[in-house]
């Protein structure tokens, strides 16, 4: 890979442990949580489903998420992720060039 004009080198693998959503919300979420970001490289769906927003209080349910997406709208509404939140009530509200911006419909 090219990185401005240079190249880059893989230098190490680092093995990290996961943690699933649903344990941070119970662990260190005790109010309303406004925004949640998820930027995975393609574990978005994952890292939404590990949240088991079915049984999450509904006071913890973001009010908006941004996820990874590609534009045009079509492409982005094409996404796992954005087809699993859709289901659960969230709403696209506006597609960027590599995110999409959902909120909670009342």
């Amino acid at each position: 890979r090219s990185i401005a004009g240079g190249s880059t080198k893989l230098e190490k693998v680092q093995v990290v442990e996961c943690v699933k959503l649903r344990e941070i919300f119970d662990k260190y979420v005790d109010c309303e949580v406004d925004f949640l970001n998820i930027d995975l490289e393609g574990m978005d769906l994952e890292a939404l489903k590990s949240a088991n927003f079915k049984s999450l209080p509904k006071q913890k349910w973001p009010k908006c998420i941004v996820l990874e997406t590609s534009m045009p709208v079509s492409l982005a509404k094409e996404t796992p992720s954005v087809k699993y939140i859709e289901k659960l009530g969230f709403e696209m509200k506006c597609v960027l060039p590599h995110a999409s911006i959902f909120t909670l419909k009342n």
